[in-house]
């Protein structure tokens, strides 16, 4: 019961605290925001004591053998600032139209996902915690895209509600995991694109494959989909560049699954692709990652390790 309380008390300071962040970045101009968030970021790292030393961990299973242990705490501690500085334009999304949207955003590849859109059976756009990623689906759905998005809902219900309505005001459809398996296929029946962040061990289907050179539990309802619809795969992900503070967005050709195999050895392939796939893209823009995250916390069977 106390601890129920302690944690209630801990949600609605940090609803408030959300709440004077948006009303501050709101008053503040953008190279401002950048700068409170710089320092922030670089609070974070002195004061999250536990987050700290678990993006150092996942950093080091990920680049430990080319990077120094020096190197390793300079990227965690970059790695807190450009997270804060990466919410500061999902924080202005809410004050954003389609115009300021464009001249913060660049993209390469539009095409990929302009031809699998095109066929009509729906899309599914896999996306990561990488960068500004919430920027994605409203950048397409201005672009003229029907845009789904699958999420999970937050612990509080007040934050969970103004981020779905952040993204319906930009015209993204969202769909909740509490919808299940009906809501994202009908949203590819419908011809929709539909976005999905495929990239962490959450309480989703999922199968053990590399990531960084460890066995990561990973979704398979991306491939499983896919194969079950006849929707292609595509890989759409976002990064920030510090020196001009712009975002550019990338789309892969779609992911070719694999012919003449049981649907069981065509869902690994595919789901060990699109890992394959955001890995590398993790690795160009490391420290746009939350390496908080947990991603190896799930540990495969001995019969798959050995």
């Amino acid at each position: 019961m106390a601890k129920s309380i302690s944690q209630t008390i801990k949600n609605n300071l940090l609803y408030v605290l959300i709440r004077v962040l948006i009303l501050v970045v709101q008053l503040v101009s953008r190279p401002v925001a950048f700068m409170m968030a710089k320092f922030l970021g670089n609070l974070a790292f002195l004061l999250l004591r536990t987050e700290r030393h678990r993006m150092q961990h996942h950093l080091t299973i990920a680049f430990g053998k080319e990077k120094s242990a020096p190197e390793i705490e300079l990227w965690a501690r970059q790695t807190f600032v450009d997270l804060a500085q990466n919410a500061i334009d999902a924080i202005r999304l809410r004050y954003m139209n389609a115009d300021n949207i464009r001249a913060y955003i660049t993209v390469s590849g539009e095409e990929h996902l302009a031809n699998a859109y095109h066929q009509g059976r729906g899309v599914i756009a896999l996306s990561a915690h990488l960068g500004c990623f919430e920027l994605i689906p409203v950048f397409f759905a201005y672009r003229g895209f029907q845009v789904s998005v699958f999420s999970r809902v937050l612990y509080d219900r007040r934050l969970d509600h103004l981020l779905v309505r952040n993204r319906q005001k930009h015209g993204v459809h969202d769909i909740h995991r509490r919808h299940g398996i009906r809501g994202l296929l009908r949203a590819l029946r419908n011809g929709h694109c539909l976005g999905i962040l495929g990239d962490q061990d959450t309480k989703v289907e999922g199968i053990f494959v590399p990531f960084f050179g460890k066995l990561a539990h990973t979704p398979s309802g991306p491939a499983a989909m896919a194969l079950t619809m006849k929707a292609p795969i595509v890989i759409v992900v976002i990064h920030r560049d510090s020196r001009t503070q712009r975002h550019h967005i990338q789309v892969t050709p779609p992911l070719i699954p694999p012919e003449s195999t049981s649907k069981e050895d065509a869902i690994r392939e595919l789901t060990t692709q699109y890992n394959q796939q955001l890995e590398m893209f993790i690795q160009e823009h490391p420290t746009q990652w939350v390496w908080m995250h947990r991603r190896w916390k799930k540990q495969p069977p001995k019969e798959i390790t050995n």
